[in-house]
């Protein structure tokens, strides 16, 4: 196996005698940088400060170097091998070195497509799809398959499309105190899963409202095999040009499901009229803490989203907000807590592949592995652009006055 891969059994694991074992999160988190393990380690070990990578701890992983993979060197001169390349050398039982230049001796590169894309910071879709994204008037319509949302569910969990699952859901809607009585509507649902957890314990009736058709005929299906239909009734929507019942909802929440909508004005208007008195909106999404102009991870971030992201700066938000009439109460940046829900996630995954996974009728051969290879590329992106600081992920909870 390759030894950038962090997947080990940690309790079987026999260390060289008088040499400490590497904890899995360390293992992870060298893997996801390019670094040595055991020099990571060292280096951690001669840092006073509270081990951030910690699943106990209240901060997201340390501060990363966020340079561009394919220009870093090492102290010898020797180019890092980006984190793309790593995986899939590892998924293959390949030398990550010589994948590497065996790729850089390949002009054609119509094989390793998804890797040029990574390099230059695409999510590594096809030019094909692309292109139909660009022809669509939905932009969400063709980017998922059957495939593609087994993959991702079995990195996140059923119905989940992102790290944290039904704990983070949980915690994020606690501060809006749900009662059986309200009615709640969830923008951007995905599939379903955080709605689901969140009708479940509270015993609410949630509207889930998704752009993409294919997601809320999966949520759908999901929510009546988990008996969850009645109370979780999923809709799709043209984001661009929300329209919702005015005076409806006493609460609507959104998690990371808004960065990519063009009209945010008009958006946030109908949101706002959609509440009930004294209702309340929880935001959560991709924020720029101030005004920033283009950066290297700004660009390669916006590059690797298959829907290009409209960003706005804290103060845009907040001003649009309170502009509307409502009453900002809590304004977080959650981008610490977030990253390490991120790390966590990717490393518990991570440490429980194996590599027949990925070879004959495995669980994640063929087209299936290049999908969970694009989804490490993603989130890698993701995580790079909020290492930088010129993205935050932020939760926003006001009232309607």
């Amino acid at each position: 196996m390759d030894e950038d891969s962090p997947e080990m059994d940690e309790d079987d694991e026999d260390a060289e005698a008088g040499t400490p074992k590497i904890p899995l999160g360390l293992r992870f988190k060298a893997w996801w940088e390019g670094e040595d393990a055991a020099e990571l380690m060292a280096h951690e070990a001669s840092d006073f400060e509270e081990d951030e990578d910690s699943p106990e701890s209240d901060e997201g992983p340390s501060e990363m170097d966020e340079e561009d993979e394919e220009d870093e060197e090492d102290e010898a001169g020797t180019p890092k091998i980006p984190l793309f390349l790593r995986f899939k050398a590892w998924w293959e039982g390949e030398d990550a070195a010589e994948l590497m230049a065996r790729e850089a001796s390949d002009f054609e590169g119509e094989s390793e497509e998804g890797a040029e894309d990574a390099k230059k910071g695409g999510g590594g879709f096809s030019g094909e799809l692309k292109a139909t994204k660009a022809a669509s008037t939905d932009p969400h319509s063709s980017l998922w398959s059957e495939t593609r949302k087994n993959v991702a569910e079995m990195v996140w969990g059923e119905g989940f499309l992102g790290p944290g699952g039904e704990d983070y859901a949980l915690d994020m809607v606690k501060p809006l105190a749900f009662n059986p009585k309200q009615t709640v509507l969830e923008l951007g649902a995905g599939l379903g899963g955080p709605a689901r957890a969140i009708s479940q314990k509270f015993d609410l009736w949630i509207a889930a409202m998704e752009p993409c058709k294919f997601l809320v005929d999966a949520g759908m299906e999901e929510a009546t095999m988990a008996g969850e239909a009645k109370k979780v009734e999923m809709e799709q929507v043209n984001m661009e040009d929300l329209e919702l019942r005015k005076g409806k909802y006493n609460a609507i929440f959104s998690d990371k499901a808004l960065f990519t909508v063009r009209k945010k004005n008009q958006c946030f208007k109908n949101i706002y009229q959609a509440l009930k008195a004294k209702g309340q909106f929880m935001l959560v999404d991709y924020i720029l803490p101030k005004a920033v102009g283009d950066t290297v991870e700004l660009k390669n971030w916006i590059l690797s989203e298959e829907v290009p992201p409209e960003l706005w700066s804290l103060k845009q938000v907040h001003d649009c907000l309170e502009g509307l009439g409502l009453d900002i109460r809590v304004e977080e940046d959650i981008t610490g807590s977030f990253r390490k829900r991120l790390m966590v996630g990717w490393g518990e995954f991570l440490s429980d592949l194996r590599h027949r996974d990925f070879h004959g009728e495995g669980r994640l051969a063929g087209e299936k592995g290049d999908f969970l290879i694009k989804e490490v590329e993603r989130w890698r992106q993701r995580d790079k652009v909020l290492a930088s600081g010129h993205v935050g992920v932020f939760r926003i909870h006001a009232f309607k006055k």
